[in-house]
């Protein structure tokens, strides 16, 4: 498993990217790195998907796919992209023609004003 890390900087919402890989399927990860405050940490999972400039797509991100402008967000099942009060499975918007469409252009953490 893949995580990106986002931790405060100080100012309240103010987030800065942190990126660190751990394999949680083993004991041999540092607490150390997993540890901190809720409220000044926030982790994110890779859905293991690219985009169609070969970017890493984790929870959080703000994609535009034929949907229009959208969030990935980590679900029991899996990913999904949610714009608007819409729902697709993530696998199913990045097959087929829907990949040529399909691109990473922020994170609901520096841009979250794409979603508006």
């Amino acid at each position: 498993m893949k995580f990106r890390k986002w931790e405060s900087s100080g100012a309240k919402g103010t987030f800065r990217y942190k990126r660190k890989e751990l394999d949680l399927s083993c004991s041999a990860y540092n607490p150390i790195e997993l540890s901190g405050k809720d409220d000044e940490i926030e982790w994110e999972e890779s859905s293991g998907i690219f985009d169609k400039n070969g970017k890493e797509v984790f929870q959080g991100d703000i994609v535009n796919s034929h949907l229009g402008v959208g969030l990935i967000m980590k679900t029991d099942a899996g990913f999904e992209v949610q714009t608007g009060g819409r729902r697709e499975e993530l696998w199913f918007v990045t097959m087929g023609q829907n990949a040529k469409l399909f691109e990473v252009i922020g994170n609901i953490h520096e841009n979250r004003e794409l979603l508006t």
